[in-house]
């Protein structure tokens, strides 16, 4: 397991109280085994406490698993600030952070998310959903401060988010369906953004020329 991609409440520490415990318990046994698999008694046993105890922090496994969810997500919260820290151009920046999606979809995070889809009900995958289930937020910030400081034309931000993502996350669907073997690096990260960047400039140029009211 890529101790990067864990989030620091799930590590391992002398410190950690009973609810740590569980959390960390949890997230083990869910990226092991699956959602499925695993049961509020496994996670009891896993953690060393009671199973009284296990339902006085968490409820349900379902709410045990959102809480879990949460972490990863504050997680890439994380991670994605810490890309902007860095500095450098939209470009760069951008690409650090596909290289980040490339890892934590070979990561075991990723089919606990795929869990997220398929086994938690309609209303809490949707609270779930409308929560930071990725930092949109900080790339609207990348983008913004692209198009501010010329390194893209003025456009719809969430036009190119949509447009970012999708490059990325098309890219992954096509290895999980075996219609690609390449290698998820940095090399890839960076052709997907330039190809991004120079279509948009490129579309920026042709409106430019285009005759009014012509189609």
């Amino acid at each position: 397991m890529n101790s990067t991609l864990i989030p620091p409440e799930f590590i391992e520490t002398e410190e950690a109280d009973g609810r740590e415990r569980i959390l960390r318990a949890a997230y083990t046994l869910f990226v092991a085994a699956g959602y499925q698999s695993v049961s509020m008694q496994h996670i009891a046993d896993e953690a060393g406490v009671q199973k009284a105890t296990l339902y006085h922090h968490f409820r349900s496994k379902d709410e045990l698993f959102a809480a879990i969810v949460r972490a990863v997500n504050a997680q890439v919260q994380r991670e994605v600030e810490a890309v902007i820290a860095l500095g450098g151009s939209a470009a760069e920046q951008l690409t650090r952070i596909a290289c980040q999606s490339f890892a934590r979809s070979r990561s075991d995070v990723s089919r606990m998310m795929t869990d997220v889809h398929e086994n938690l009900g309609p209303d809490l995958r949707k609270q779930l959903l409308k929560e930071k289930t990725f930092p949109w937020e900080l790339l609207e910030e990348i983008v913004r401060t692209a198009m501010r400081d010329g390194e893209l034309p003025e456009m719809d931000v969430d036009l190119v988010i949509s447009m970012y993502t999708g490059l990325i996350w098309g890219q992954l669907w096509m290895a999980k369906i075996g219609r690609t073997d390449r290698t998820f690096d940095g090399d890839l990260a960076r052709t997907l953004v330039e190809t991004l960047f120079a279509g948009l400039r490129a579309n920026a140029r042709c409106s430019e020329f285009r005759v009014p009211g012509s189609a």
